[in-house]
């Protein structure tokens, strides 16, 4: 998930007060995706538009420091389940000290 951080999430006009990056585990579980998005959490999206992405497929973050901002890329692999398996980044975000928020690049 990858979202805004609001100063008072009971007010959706609330001002953005950080950034949120949080991943799935990299292989517990075996292969988690779209169907899950789906289910569990599409019917919530419309009561939190802060999130940015919500992907539960296994993966991790890739994550440039930069003086002025942060850049972070999505990383999963096709399966958990092959030990060499191609990745992929369905994702890039960014983080501009002093601009609130997350913004999405790609």
């Amino acid at each position: 998930m990858i979202s805004d951080l609001k100063r008072n999430f009971a007010e959706p006009d609330s001002a953005v007060g950080g950034a949120e990056f949080v991943g799935t585990s990299l292989s517990g579980g075996g292969d988690s995706g779209k169907e899950t998005v789906d289910r569990v959490w599409g019917p919530l999206k419309a009561d939190n538009p802060h999130w940015k992405m919500i992907d539960t497929h296994r993966g991790y973050h890739l994550f440039a420091v930069r003086r002025g901002a942060v850049e972070a890329e999505v990383r999963v692999p096709g399966t958990v389940l092959q030990p060499e398996s191609p990745s992929r980044a369905p994702a890039r975000f960014r983080v501009v000290n002093g601009v609130p928020g997350v913004r999405r690049e790609a």
